[in-house]
């Protein structure tokens, strides 16, 4: 299942918070797996002007994520987890919902 994290930054962040923060983002890249185990990194997008950071996780569930999250936790960051399917795996779902609505509201 693919996740889109938006982390929220914490403010003003202290330069010793800075240089941790910076660190923890290199090993992230270097070596995703270390963060995330049985997760896959697919994009990560830095924004430029805000404090936010745009990630988007291929992982085998929820529950893989929570370490990292605790970690951006503890570090201040307040993380939006999103969980998202591609078009071709959404078009049917979706597709799927709305008949299954338009049924039950033809029972009313």
């Amino acid at each position: 299942m693919r996740y889109i994290l938006i982390h929220k930054g914490p403010g003003v962040i202290p330069p010793e918070a800075m240089a941790s923060t910076l660190d923890m983002a290199k090993q992230l890249n270097a070596n995703p797996q270390a963060f995330v185990p049985g997760g896959k990194l697919v994009s990560s997008h830095y924004a430029i002007g805000a404090q936010a950071i745009y990630c988007v996780w291929d992982v085998p569930n929820a529950e893989a994520l929570s370490s990292l999250l605790r970690n951006m936790s503890l570090a201040g960051w307040h993380t939006d987890v999103i969980p998202v399917e591609s078009a071709e795996i959404a078009l049917p779902n979706m597709e799927k919902a709305y008949k299954d609505l338009m049924a039950m509201m033809a029972r009313k």
